[in-house]
């Protein structure tokens, strides 16, 4: 079996702490003494091939011995024993990750298998766990886990995955395995033995579907350019003959729920609830697109073709292009799909009655199986869902040839993104990721989440692209980040929705950074954050409140001036700015504390420069140098507000939106940046 779950912090806090007390680097060899033949007095007689973590030094030849009375077979077994603690995960039996791991090879399933019984019948925990090196060490991701419910009889059990499949092997290239004895709160109050014998590791090639699979680590993936190097002050010089990329206008756009979910535009009899204010917040965001998902959704949206002109109707009214937006028609929690047919039938029937719409985004995060929280039963498997979006891309394309076709991934499990990316390919436009930035707000600074933490996620979709190509060398696909934004629980175990910080302040300078980069670098085709409508009740995302309508959000703000302040191309900008060292163990080292985008208007006549500031205490003393753009005149807008527990609503515009000085001459614009700011400078000859 596989299981793609968490560790639970408390294990993962014991191999943490304990890992200073591991045995220096030895040879590497594969999985050895897993019988206990071999005989030994104590636990460090056998540190070459099994290593105990958590157990109580003075009291550890008891704890852990060779067992010779009731093997399953052979003469010995191990056994081992813990303390009930319901609050502590001690009593840990590995492979010695150094001298008794696994080095896996691509395409290859491997099964371990293990005889176990106790004396207090209750579930044990046993993890395929990894180190992507060894020097220096640096920890991978969990390979597998599985609970067994163990007897005072002997069982044989097994744990099974698949390299390339599982995990990948750039990210795990040692796997070791852990053994504890308690799983959950009764079985921790539990003291307990368990013995444990016949250890073994068998490998075997994967089935023929893996051929062709590739492995990110193959590939040559260059980090986000930072286009900055460390320094106490913002020397940024603007290049305008120097153009990097048209702009891609599509990325600030904000989705839509559901016609009738959640606060939608239409109540469930289909009437249109929208006040005026919301309306017009809508319209002065400029969205290039939206997505809006879960169309097909019973009555008065239970055929695709009502449901089609329901939403084109409300996208023309509230000045949204359609042939950019995302078409999303299947139940919202993947419990049941859509026949290829319908999907062909409404991009028939936009064609037909000239609707626009022609991106379509085959299922809502269809891997939410993953979680075990009761949804995504349409698709049990990857291989299910890859059947049903290869049907329905075919039906897509014979009834409108020039459509675009995505597909849903979830890329923090290789099952749910490389293997599906590959057995996809050549039916597929765009990827919808979702990189939602889970960031824990009062656990990390306001540094670690805007800088640090959009640093990963940047990584990530830049490996993405590079899979993407990798698969797909001779078709136009990337990147349409469909659903994203920062999205952290409350302190206090408030669900994201409810957390203001995730939309206010915090959260604004957030996606700023992310829609910096986002256009600069040309990382994806298209970004649609969450999400346009919701009450005031729920802050969490809140950009537009229906409850509210002519009050204007924090992230409303940053769409409006987002939207309206991109030229045609994208110049370069290089220079010194102060820098800041990521902490949390993902992102680079060091990225810039005030990233900053540039782009000309088509005419050449507008230069535009967007800047943020990701510090919360310091101002930064600013110099923009023109070499090739002599502006005579400059107005800047700033985004701020200085408390981080304000919710994003506001009451006055004023409290947010300020006056940026500038001062324009020979030499370029200076000004001061101030902290946790963002800001739109308008430069024109």
């Amino acid at each position: 079996m596989h299981v793609l779950v968490g560790l639970r912090p408390a294990a993962a806090a014991i191999v943490a702490i304990l890992l200073a007390s591991l045995p220096a680097v030895g040879d590497t060899t594969l999985l050895r003494n897993g019988d206990f033949e071999a005989p030994f007095a104590k636990a460090a007689d056998i540190a070459d091939s099994w290593t105990p973590w958590g157990f109580d030094v003075p009291q550890a030849a008891e704890r852990i011995s060779r067992d010779t009375v009731n093997p399953h077979r052979g003469q010995a077994c191990l056994k081992f024993s813990r303390a009930g603690n319901p609050k502590n995960w001690s009593g840990v039996i590995v492979t010695s990750p150094f001298k008794n791991h696994l080095v896996p090879e691509q395409g290859t399933r491997y099964t371990l298998r293990f005889w176990a019984r106790t004396d207090r019948p209750s579930p044990m925990q046993v993890l395929a766990l990894s180190y992507r090196t060894l020097k220096p060490m640096e920890a991978g991701p969990q390979v597998a886990t599985a609970d067994f419910e163990l007897t005072d009889a002997w069982q044989e059990f097994s744990l099974s995955f698949t390299a390339g499949l599982d995990f990948l092997v750039g990210d795990a290239r040692h796997i070791y395995f852990a053994f504890f004895p308690a799983v959950g709160p009764e079985s921790l109050k539990l003291d307990k033995t368990v013995w444990l014998d016949d250890v073994s590791l068998t490998k075997e090639p994967a089935g023929p579907e893996l051929a062709g699979l590739v492995d990110p680590a193959s590939l040559d993936i260059s980090p986000v350019p930072l286009r900055m190097k460390p320094g106490p002050a913002l020397e940024l010089t603007v290049k305008t003959k120097k153009k990097l990329r048209p702009v891609t206008a599509t990325v600030g756009g904000s989705s839509i729920s559901g016609l009738a979910r959640w606060g939608g535009p239409f109540s469930s009899q289909g009437d249109y609830t929208l006040a005026s204010g919301a309306e017009a917040a809508v319209r002065e965001m400029h969205l290039p697109l939206t997505r809006l998902y879960g169309l097909v959704d019973g009555e008065p949206f239970a055929t695709v073709e009502t449901a089609l002109d329901k939403a084109a109707w409300l996208l023309e009214k509230l000045e949204i292009p359609r042939d950019t937006s995302m078409i999303e028609l299947e139940e919202v929690f993947a419990n049941s799909k859509l026949p290829p047919a319908d999907w062909g039938r409404a991009a028939a029937h936009s064609v037909k009655q000239g609707l626009g719409f022609r991106h379509w985004e085959v299922g809502n995060e269809i891997y939410v199986g993953l979680f075990g929280i009761g949804h995504g039963k349409a698709f049990p498997t990857p291989e299910a869902y890859v059947e049903h979006a290869v049907a329905v891309s075919q039906a897509i394309r014979e009834a409108q040839p020039d459509a675009r076709v995505g597909i849903s991934i979830y890329d923090a499990s290789p099952r749910w993104s490389n293997y599906v990316l590959h057995r996809a390919r050549g039916h597929y436009d765009f990827v919808c990721p979702h990189f939602y930035g889970f960031s824990k707000v009062g656990q990390k600074t306001f540094e670690e989440i805007v800088i640090a933490d959009n640093h990963t996620r940047l990584g990530d979709a830049q490996k993405l692209n590079a899979l993407l190509a990798a698969y797909n060398p001779d078709r136009d696909v990337c990147i349409y980040d469909s659903e994203w934004g920062m999205h952290s629980s409350s302190p206090t175990g408030g669900q994201p929705w409810t957390e203001p910080k995730n939309a206010n302040i915090l959260g604004t300078v957030y996606r700023a950074i992310r829609m910096l980069y986002y256009v600069r670098e040309g990382l994806v085709g298209g970004a649609s954050g969450w999400v346009l409508f919701s009450s005031s009740a729920n802050p969490g995302f809140l950009t537009v409140a229906t409850d509210k309508a002519d009050q204007r959000s924090m992230l409303f703000w940053l769409h409006h001036f987002f939207n309206t302040s991109l030229g045609s191309d994208v110049v370069d900008v290089a220079g010194t700015g102060p820098f800041f060292a990521g902490k949390d163990g993902r992102g680079p080292p060091v990225a810039p504390l005030t990233p900053a985008l540039a782009t000309l208007s088509a005419d050449g006549k507008t230069l535009q420069v967007m800047l943020v500031n990701g510090s919360w205490a310091d101002d930064v003393p600013a110099r923009i140098s023109l070499p090739d753009f002599a502006a005579s005149r400059g107005t800047g807008v700033l985004l701020r507000h200085d408390n981080l527990e304000a919710r994003p609503l506001l009451e006055r515009k004023e409290d947010f939106v300020h006056e940026l000085p500038l001062k324009v001459g020979r030499d370029g614009v200076q000004f001061t940046l101030p902290s946790h700011s963002i800001a739109f400078i308008t430069l024109d000859l």
